[in-house]
């Protein structure tokens, strides 16, 4: 454990003795907060009382053009219920000055593993992963409708080629203020955050994100599973006729994957990050699903390993890759990839490597079918599976790798079986000791 693991878990001792219920990392954000007023000060603070670290918070947000104070209000909201002595303690307990790379490296680390409401961060190589999908030789300006916390604006930065414009929009304000610490640790250049309040006005029509601007680019990892009112998502008015009625109502991930295509500029590509269940279920989904290959929007379709995510979120999940304005017999295909049999264990999760990323991008890139993996696959050939987008029912295996894939899926789900047998009896058992 690092010195700046057992500072942190001091500061988090302090802070729960004080604060019961807490949706901020308070300590983690004081942390930040010196660390960003020392690169702009060339010397550490020397912090006092309250009054210190919000004014410092206010200058620092000044300084850098955050909007909404959403730091100071959001990241440090929690200061306000620490008595005096806890907050001198706690200030006291701040790592102090340190090698500023190692320190800006430890806290990059920490805004990975961030536990944020209705947010999901984005594991690193699917970034780099997306961004790479939809590099192309037009690409000024990317976009996200739903950034988090910043991960694939900040992976974009970091691997496209020349001057690009950053946008962002974020309704989370916790969210959004993660994000922005996360732009200014990395020094990301040329990017614009809008934080996008959803009000709850039920006299106006909502707007996920401003309709008119277009972009070259556009990245998104969605919220999942929530329902939105199509009468308060006024830019899906001018959607073609996709959206038959279904009580009203649209899930998040459609809503997302429906604006990432609409903001798209002609000859512009987008990478969305979607559940599975999108790929084949009925309802709205079918109908998007339709609508993307008639309009020839749809490039690939890429079923990731399960458990990227984890321990986060278990939910498997696909990436969506759309353009605009295509022209020629290109547009007929879609690439199907299943990629759900790479990445390596680690602890919870599954990680992809960079062997495996270049494996995908070079498939992507050469339109490549290849048995076990990937089919260019015509879209007649997908309204013959009435518009699923399952990978699998395209990809031509070997018999054995099938059969094998259909084996250990089984065995896990026996596995699953006799582990919920086994607590079911454990919690019985202690019941009756109780």
């Amino acid at each position: 454990m690092s010195q700046f693991d057992d500072a942190i878990k001091k500061m988090r001792n302090i802070i729960s003795r004080s604060v019961a219920r807490t949706n901020t990392d308070l300590a983690l954000a004081l942390i930040v907060l010196a660390t960003l007023v020392h690169r702009a000060q060339h010397n550490y603070p020397k912090w006092n009382h309250r009054t210190d670290v919000l004014h410092s918070a206010h200058e620092l947000e000044i300084m850098l053009g955050w909007e909404n104070k959403a730091f100071s209000e959001h990241l440090l909201g929690d200061l306000q219920w620490l008595d005096e002595t806890s907050v001198s303690e706690l200030l006291s307990s701040l790592p102090g000055e340190n090698t500023e790379e190692e320190l800006e490296a430890w806290l990059l680390r920490q805004l990975d593993s961030l536990e944020i409401p209705l947010s999901h961060e984005t594991p690193e190589e699917v970034a780099r992963l997306m961004v790479m999908l939809t590099r192309h030789d037009h690409c000024f300006n990317i976009f996200d409708p739903a950034c988090g916390s910043g991960s694939l604006l900040v992976a974009a930065s970091k691997t496209t080629i020349g001057p690009t414009c950053l946008e962002g929009y974020e309704a989370n304000e916790y969210a959004a203020a993660w994000a922005q610490v996360r732009f200014a640790l990395n020094e990301t250049p040329n990017v614009r955050l809008h934080i996008n309040k959803r009000s709850n006005n039920r006299g106006g029509k909502r707007r996920l994100v401003d309709e008119v601007h277009k972009f070259d680019t556009v990245l998104t990892n969605p919220p999942f599973g929530i329902q939105f009112e199509l009468q308060d998502l006024q830019w899906l008015e001018g959607t073609p006729a996709l959206l038959k009625h279904d009580r009203g109502k649209i899930s998040s991930e459609l809503a997302y994957l429906l604006s990432a295509y609409h903001h798209l500029k002609d000859q512009g590509m987008a990478a969305v990050l979607v559940p599975v269940g999108v790929l084949f279920r009925g309802g709205n989904d079918a109908n998007i699903r339709q609508f993307l290959i008639k309009e020839r929007a749809l490039a690939a379709v890429i079923a990731l390993p399960a458990r990227l995510s984890a321990p986060n979120t278990a939910i498997e999940t696909a990436i969506l890759v759309l353009r605009r304005g295509t022209s020629g017999h290109d547009g007929d295909n879609v690439l199907m990839i299943d990629a759900r049999e790479l990445g390596k264990r680690i602890a919870q999760r599954v990680v992809l490597d960079t062997i495996e990323l270049d494996k995908i991008i070079h498939i992507f890139q050469g339109l490549s079918s290849e048995k076990g993996f990937s089919k260019l696959t015509h879209a007649d050939e997908i309204k013959k599976q009435e518009f699923s987008l399952l990978p699998q029912r395209y990809v031509e295996y070997d018999s054995v790798v099938k059969t094998d894939r259909v084996k250990r899926r089984f065995r896990i789900e026996e596995l699953t079986t006799s582990i919920r047998t086994l607590i079911d009896t454990y919690e019985s058992l202690r019941n009756k000791l109780d």
